[in-house]
């Protein structure tokens, strides 16, 4: 009987040191409250006090029962909006929010990083690469999965015309060239919309360079016939987020004048904000081309070839069928990425993803300079690569000798 005594009260004491918080949908969380927010509650699951910190709205909760028996119930009505509350707070002037990474994100991050390992097609020697492949993991301190939103890359093969091509990858041999496309794919997670603004998205080069995904200024006309084409101009700009030193600018109008009754002319312009509707996904970027001469590509989806790096390779960094193998500290090459976005169409209040790709691998081979031999590396891959799957983050190319 003592016994029992003393496990009932193991029991009740053990009960006793947690924290439930009931949500409206009938689930519990057993956990440590460590902030009751405003709007939100922040916390630390019981199960892994040393774990990552959480946030739910207070709009999802019903009740939290305390360990000290106190409880406290909320009322939806009188609950605020996270949104609102930060911009009233902040005089109306565009508040970061920011949103700490969810479960998913550790999940998502695995996926994309793994070992691969040459087959026995690509053979093994002592002479200099003169070609190889990239393969790329994602830092662990990234985030690509949070409350509102996930990030993933999808990829895809496209025949790039050899002007393009140079600038891309330094390839210089065929009219068409073919290349591995990478697009960066939000979901949108929440029942709201979310607005995705490319003005004050970027990513980070190696050497510390920017390039923002939206450029008023890239605008291409292709002109057909005799006539002068249609003029484009822009009108005036205003910022948005200030992000960046100026770098989130939108253009208010396009004027669009000129031209010829005998020329056709077609102009290809960016979008600048992206609306996603609950629960679907967009891309960031597409990957658009005119179909006639001169062949141009009019917006640049994601590349990792060797040549997109400003810290080229040079012959003799590896040999063939040898496999170098870097990590977050010692890797020649990183890319950084800052997505921003809002539930909210004016961006009153605004968050930001925050991820970063790094070259992993790098396993040297030969190649042929033939179309059949590259399309079949590209579209056969697992052929020369042992692990390799969707989720793989990998590219080919030549060095420089």
């Amino acid at each position: 009987m003592r016994e029992l005594l003393i496990i009932l009260s193991f029991i009740s004491l053990n009960v006793r040191a947690q924290d439930v918080i009931v949500k409206k949908d009938g689930s519990t969380i057993l956990s440590k409250v460590l902030e009751v927010n405003v709007a939100d509650i922040k916390y630390k699951k019981f199960s892994k006090p040393n774990g990552p910190t959480y946030s739910i709205s207070k709009s999802d909760i019903l009740s939290v029962n305390y360990e000290n028996g106190e409880k406290d119930s909320f009322n939806t009505a009188d609950i605020p909006a996270k949104e609102e509350t930060n911009a009233v707070a902040n005089n109306g002037e565009p508040v970061l929010v920011n949103k700490d990474p969810d479960v998913r994100n550790k999940e998502i991050i695995e996926l994309y990083n793994h070992d691969v390992t040459p087959t026995n097609k690509i053979s093994k020697s002592n002479d200099e690469a003169k070609a190889c492949y990239t393969i790329w993991n994602i830092a662990p301190t990234s985030i690509m999965s949070n409350e509102d939103v996930e990030i993933n890359l999808t990829r895809s093969v496209e025949g790039i015309h050899h002007f393009d091509a140079v600038l891309i990858s330094g390839h210089h041999g065929q009219s068409f060239y073919p290349m591995f496309v990478y697009h960066i794919n939000i979901k949108n997670k929440t029942e709201k919309v979310i607005y995705i603004d490319k003005g004050n998205c970027f990513r980070i080069i190696d050497d510390g360079s920017t390039f923002c995904y939206y450029d008023p200024s890239e605008q291409t006309t292709v002109s057909h016939g005799s006539g002068s084409g249609i003029s484009i101009g822009l009108g005036s700009i205003a910022g948005v987020l200030g992000i960046g030193g100026g770098l989130g600018q939108l253009a208010d109008g396009i004027v669009m004048g000129g031209g010829s009754s005998n020329s056709v002319s077609t102009t290809y312009s960016q979008q600048r904000i992206i609306a996603i509707p609950p629960h679907g996904n967009r891309n960031l970027t597409t990957f658009k081309k005119v179909d006639q001469y001169p062949w141009k590509i009019v917006e640049h989806a994601e590349y990792f070839a060797t040549k997109t790096s400003r810290n080229v390779p040079k012959r003799g960094v590896v040999k063939r069928g040898e496999v170098l193998t870097f990590n977050t500290n010692n890797s020649p090459w990183r890319k950084k990425y800052i997505i921003t976005y809002s539930t909210l169409s004016n961006f009153k209040t605004y968050s930001t993803v925050q991820f970063e790709l790094f070259l992993h691998e790098m396993i040297g081979t030969k190649y042929l300079m033939d179309d059949k031999f590259i399309r079949s590396h590209y579209n056969k891959l697992e052929k020369y690569i042992n692990g390799i799957n969707e989720r793989t983050i990998i590219d080919w190319d030549f060095i420089e000798k």
